[in-house]
């Protein structure tokens, strides 16, 4: 026959109880073990970081490397004074642009005018006009740099103002205004 435990109700409470403190304690320990674990990593990766530091300054403090960041500081200041001066700059580069007229492309143009027998005595010029002064051999030679002068197309107005006639030779003067 089956034995019959009358302690059964309390053994059974008693391994109940036990369970649920050994699963306490076992939670406790994963959770001191993650703790642990984690601040372990952390000590670690902080000496890590503090030991990269050391060695990042002291690589900055060697003579060469101090050059170099001299350099780079004063390129700094000077790009910080070229953006600070940059729109005066190019403000002045443009004045100058407008006031820059003769060049190359002028002068040879202005060359080409010139049928054979004349010359340029004087050359007035500002932003809007050419004013020119020269000796031709005949009134068709003037004629001839005006028409000329027009068909360059740089100039909206080319206006002959006087001719005069001195030992067979021609004296003009003539206005030109730039488009």
């Amino acid at each position: 026959m089956a034995e019959i435990n009358f302690f059964a109700p309390y053994i059974l409470k008693e391994q109940k109880k036990q369970k649920v403190r050994n699963r306490f304690k076992l939670g406790l320990l994963v959770v001191v073990l993650i703790a642990g674990g984690l601040s372990s990593f952390l000590f670690l990766a902080d000496q890590q970081l503090k030991a990269e530091i050391r060695a990042t300054e002291t690589y900055l403090t060697a003579p060469e490397i101090q050059e170099k960041i001299a350099i780079m500081e004063t390129m700094k200041l000077r790009m910080e004074m070229g953006a600070k001066y940059l729109q005066e700059i190019q403000d002045a580069e443009a004045r100058i642009a407008a006031v820059d007229i003769i060049d190359v492309k002028l002068m040879d143009t202005l060359a080409s005018t010139l049928p054979s027998g004349c010359t340029f005595n004087e050359m007035t010029l500002d932003i809007n006009t050419l004013a020119l002064a020269g000796t031709a051999l005949t009134n068709r030679n003037v004629a001839e740099i005006e028409y000329n002068l027009k068909k360059t197309g740089l100039f909206k107005t080319v206006i002959v103002n006087d001719i005069s006639t001195e030992n067979n030779t021609r004296f003009f003067s003539l206005n030109a205004t730039f488009h």
